[in-house]
């Protein structure tokens, strides 16, 4: 996490990749990869994000951020529906 803050996105996948291959159950990695590949490979983000989700459908980031790609996208009922869930996850 400290590799994205600082945007070295590089080292941040790189270390990412090694964290799953240890862990490859814990969705939280899975966001944190989307998130180093996202201005980069946006097939490889979306496909990290889907499967952040999958194996966590409760992670509120994770859902957050595939309701701005929805945005972005302008699939603006599917953001929608995905911001409901967030909500449902956490309210606040």
């Amino acid at each position: 996490e400290l590799a994205l803050d600082k945007g070295d996105f590089a080292v941040a996948a790189k270390s990412i990749d090694q964290a799953i291959a240890v862990q490859p159950e814990n969705g939280h990695l899975y966001y944190l990869k989307s998130l180093a590949w996202q201005d980069t490979d946006p097939d490889q983000a979306q496909a990290a994000l889907a499967k952040a989700i999958e194996l966590n459908p409760s992670h509120a980031r994770a859902l957050l951020l595939s309701a701005e790609t929805a945005i972005d996208a302008e699939l603006y009922d599917n953001a929608n529906e995905i911001i409901d869930q967030a909500f449902a996850v956490n309210p606040k």
